[in-house]
């Protein structure tokens, strides 16, 4: 389905709509032959306050599930990120979670909103982003290697003035080994 914002297709999975009424941006969404969302092709772009609010994403979802890989642009004010995500999702149809999904909606209260978010974990998995490859917000561009915790384990990266690196981080994010020039 191609549309604008305010005419935008539900989330469908398994003949269910999850999270009706939820608004997204102006682009196309992709349906496989059940029905049910597989992906998508959306656009924002405005300015807020003087300052820029931009994107735009490809995505492709794993079956029954959300978005496993995205081509992704980003901008806030003078921030910026481009690049290609892998996400690892759980086999758990985001079905199994659509009262819940319907709640989470229904709330504005942000506390009940976590709530409800981590009883869908809980429920149905987490989504871990493990691969990360473009330019980072903070200007260079990197390739960046996550464990299932989404964690960054390996970052190889090319600063704006050309310095290379290499770096091996711990499960906390400390850096334990760094290969630069």
């Amino acid at each position: 389905m191609l549309a604008n914002g305010a005419r935008q297709a539900d989330s469908v999975g398994q003949g269910a709509v999850l999270a009706p009424g939820r608004q997204r941006p102006a682009g196309m969404i992709f349906f496989n032959e059940e029905g049910t969302e597989v992906g998508g092709l959306v656009f924002s772009g405005r300015r807020v306050d003087g300052q820029v609010q931009a994107s735009g994403s490809l995505t492709f979802d794993r079956y029954n599930q959300d978005q496993t890989i995205q081509l992704h642009y980003g901008e806030r004010g003078t921030d910026y990120l481009a690049g290609v995500r892998v996400i690892d999702r759980p086999a758990t149809s985001l079905a199994s979670v659509k009262e819940l999904l319907d709640r989470r909606e229904a709330t504005s209260a942000p506390q009940a909103r976590t709530a409800i978010e981590a009883e869908m974990m809980a429920t149905m998995g987490i989504a871990v982003e493990r691969t990360f490859v473009g330019r980072m917000t903070d200007g260079p561009a990197a390739l960046v290697l996550s464990d299932a915790q989404s964690r960054p384990r390996l970052v190889l990266s090319v600063e704006s003035n050309g310095t290379a690196r290499v770096r091996f981080l711990d499960e906390a994010g400390a850096v334990v080994r760094e290969v630069a020039p």
